[in-house]
């Protein structure tokens, strides 16, 4: 692992975590072994659609995730750019 986590840090300067609100505790600590103070972590995730409780998934690391990254900055899109607005509408009745 020392050498997979030497070589990651030493070439990688960016990691892309997708479906962030389904990481479950030992994939959120395999990021942060791999992190150095100059990664840029970029995660992507909605904690509305979190669906994997029963496989482990902590849907915590997305709703505090400025208290599990310090130093994080959080960008929230709060536009639903998948569906219409008629359809939107729809799903809320």
């Amino acid at each position: 692992m020392r050498t997979l986590q030497t070589n990651t840090k030493a070439n990688t300067n960016t990691f892309l975590v997708d479906e962030f609100q389904d990481v479950n505790n030992l994939q959120v600590d395999l990021i942060k072994l791999l992190l150095t103070d100059q990664t840029q972590l970029f995660c992507v995730g909605d904690d509305w659609q979190s669906i994997y409780g029963f496989r482990g998934s902590n849907v915590s690391y997305i709703v505090d995730f400025e208290n599990h990254f310090p130093n994080s900055k959080v960008i929230k899109l709060n536009l639903n750019y998948r569906s219409t607005k008629i359809l939107s509408e729809q799903v809320m009745r």
